[in-house]
This record gives C-alpha cells, sequence and structure tokens, in this order.
C-alpha cells in the first residue's frame, strides 16, 4: 500500500497537466496582488495617520479597517477580477491534475498490471487519495501565496464590528465570528474549505473513469455539471424556493458572502453526496468489497 501510494502521488505531483493546473492558479494569486486597489505606500500612510489620534487612543475609522489585509486579499475582496476567476475555475482545475490518470491507465493496460500486483484495495485507494491531494493542492497553495504575498502590502488591521458594511460577512455567515476575533484562523479555515472542497471533486473524476472512457471527459464534466446547478440555483431555484442560503459551492468556498449566506451543513451534504456518489459507483463495478 505504501508502495503504491508513493507512486501514485509521484505521477499526481509529476504530470503536465498538474504543472498546468497549478501554474495557472498560481499566476491568478500572484495578479490578484498588483490588482490590489490599495498600494503598500497608501495602506501604511492610512495607518499612520488615522490609527491613532494625537492622544494615541484607537481612532474608530469606519473606512481604514476596509484597507487592511483581511479585506484585500484574493478571497476578501470579492469585487477584482483575479477573486472571481480564480473561484470559478476552482471545480475545473481541481479535477485537472489527477482525474484522467485512471481513464488513461485502463486504455494502456496498466490498471491491470497494477491490480495484479498492488491488489484492488491499494490501487484504487492511493488512486483516489492522490487524486483528492493534488486537486486540494493546486488550489490550496496558491490562496495561501497570494494571502502572504498580500501581508507584504497593506497593513493587517484587525476587523472592526463597526465596519461590517465593508466586510460582507454577516453574522449567520460560516465562522463569522472568528472574522473579529481571529480573523487569521477565518482565512486558513477558508482556505482549507476550499482546498477540501476541491479535492473532493476531483474524486468525483476518478469516479467517472469507471463510466466514461475518454479523459477529457472526465476531467471537464463533474465542471459543467457544477456550473449547470449554480446557474440554476443562482437564477431560478434559489429566488423561486426563497431561500436565503448558498448551496452553491462556487461561492460557499468564499470567505465573504455573496448573494447568500453559508452554512455547515450544506457543506457537509456536498461532501456526503461526493462520497455517496463514489460509493454508489464503486458498488455498481462491484468493487466495494475488494476495497472496504
Amino acid at each position: 500500500m505504501k508502495n503504491t501510494l508513493k507512486a501514485e502521488l509521484h505521477q499526481a505531483f509529476h504530470n503536465r497537466f498538474f504543472y498546468i493546473s497549478f501554474f495557472l492558479m498560481l499566476a491568478f494569486s500572484v495578479f490578484g496582488v498588483f490588482f490590489m486597489e490599495l498600494p503598500r505606500e497608501s495602506g501604511f500612510d492610512l495607518w499612520r495617520q488615522y490609527r491613532f489620534d494625537e492622544n494615541g487612543a484607537p481612532l474608530t475609522t469606519l473606512f481604514l479597517p476596509a484597507t487592511g489585509l483581511y479585506c484585500k486579499w484574493l478571497g476578501g475582496d470579492a469585487g477584482q477580477f483575479t477573486t472571481a476567476a480564480f473561484y470559478f475555475l476552482v471545480f475545473l482545475v481541481c479535477t485537472v491534475p489527477f482525474s484522467w490518470s485512471l481513464v488513461s491507465e485502463k486504455q494502456s493496460g496498466y490498471e491491470s498490471h497494477m491490480v495484479l500486483s498492488s491488489g484492488k484495495p491499494a490501487y484504487y485507494i492511493s488512486k483516489y487519495f492522490a487524486s483528492f491531494l493534488s486537486g486540494a493542492f493546486v488550489i490550496i497553495v496558491p490562496l495561501l501565496t497570494n494571502f502572504i504575498l498580500s501581508a507584504c502590502f497593506v497593513p493587517a488591521f484587525r476587523p472592526e464590528p463597526y465596519a461590517d458594511l465593508y466586510y460582507g460577512v454577516p453574522v449567520t455567515y460560516l465562522w463569522s465570528s472568528l472574522y473579529v476575533t481571529h480573523p487569521l484562523l477565518y482565512v486558513l479555515l477558508y482556505i482549507l474549505l476550499a482546498g477540501v472542497m476541491a479535492g473532493m471533486w476531483a474524486t468525483v473524476g476518478v469516479s467517472l473513469a469507471f463510466l466514461v472512457q475518454n479523459r477529457f471527459v472526465v476531467m471537464i464534466l463533474p465542471y459543467l455539471l457544477l456550473l449547470f446547478f449554480h446557474v440554476m440555483w443562482s437564477h431560478f431555484a434559489g429566488s423561486i424556493l426563497n431561500l436565503q442560503i448558498q448551496l452553491s459551492p462556487f461561492y460557499f468556498i468564499i470567505p465573504r458572502a455573496i448573494e447568500y449566506t453559508n452554512s455547515g451543513w450544506v457543506i457537509l451534504v456536498w461532501i456526503a453526496v461526493i462520497l455517496l456518489f463514489d460509493l454508489l459507483v464503486y458498488w455498481r463495478k462491484g468493487l466495494c468489497s475488494d476495497v472496504l
């Protein structure tokens, strides 16, 4: 099992699809730093001039917290083009690095060799782990990179409750209480959430490889299905049902609310649905008893 997992991880992180996906998202994260509305000098000028009064007491300035790191990094500034592009590509890019591998190995006959040499449980579980980790990696690392680089250009003003108008984080939003008490933890949790959801969605491509024999369909179809759901929910179902909760993963992985608030229960349901789909595919192919 250990050697099989090591081989799958090496393959997942050393192929041209992984490199294309990773550097594309990294480019968005780096460009997002240069597209910030507030340059470094202006940010520190505001900090020096308005953070404290002449007696050294903190000033209650509505605009100041909105110029800080937690509003200006990629996940905090929903008005940036790079933010919109990055988060709308998350569920496409995560399936690209490795979801195609099982289809290719089926076509080449390498799957049969691996099943004979390693056994079905070790081979398929390793494939799933490698797909999950590669999908999560291409999202988590660029987000962390953007946050760290952004911290080099704007001060990390702690969000203030009185300036919540600028934050787009309502009290009903997941982990919202952390935003004003432990904003760094809040950001890290949402980066982790984006990575986990991307990794889970990457495994859908591996499951589709048992049903579809075209690697480009395996890479793109999960994204198209999710995009269809997003459009239907955002433009039709959400308003018709009058539900003020975000069901679309495109939006609920973003650290600030867009259209609706989000819910931890919705996220758990999405994860459960993905796992159920994976298990159903395995059961249909008669693989559950071997793997489990």
